[in-house]
């Protein structure tokens, strides 16, 4: 009996997590080298749903558990320009790589 109280959450996330995809990519500077700590904004154009990540030491990111959809991202990070890249497309069980480049520049905001 214990065992299906267990296994009846997991089925439940997992299930959860099959209706939904994921982006991922890497952030450089103009020269190929990785941007840590640049502020990742992944926005729902239907629903106007916003989920933020923060690139890691080697610059890479990742949003998970999105719902199928448009979306588009907007990184900033201090000492470059911001950027935002047009809308993709987003599918169930997608994981879609957006490697994005930053303009050096003006100072972003965060």
């Amino acid at each position: 009996m214990k065992a299906r109280l267990v296994a009846l959450p997991l089925l439940a996330s997992l299930a959860a997590f099959a209706q939904t995809g994921q982006i991922t990519g890497l952030i450089t500077d103009p020269a190929g080298s990785s941007v840590p700590g640049a502020v990742v904004a992944i926005i729902n154009v239907d629903t106007g749903i916003r989920t933020e990540v923060i690139s890691n030491d080697q610059g890479y990111y990742t949003a998970l558990f999105l719902n199928p959809g448009d979306y588009r991202i907007r990184v900033e990070k201090r000492g470059f320009k911001a950027l935002e890249r047009p809308p993709i497309k987003l599918d169930v069980a997608q994981t879609a790589r957006v490697d994005l480049s930053l303009p050096l520049g003006e100072v972003a905001e965060s």
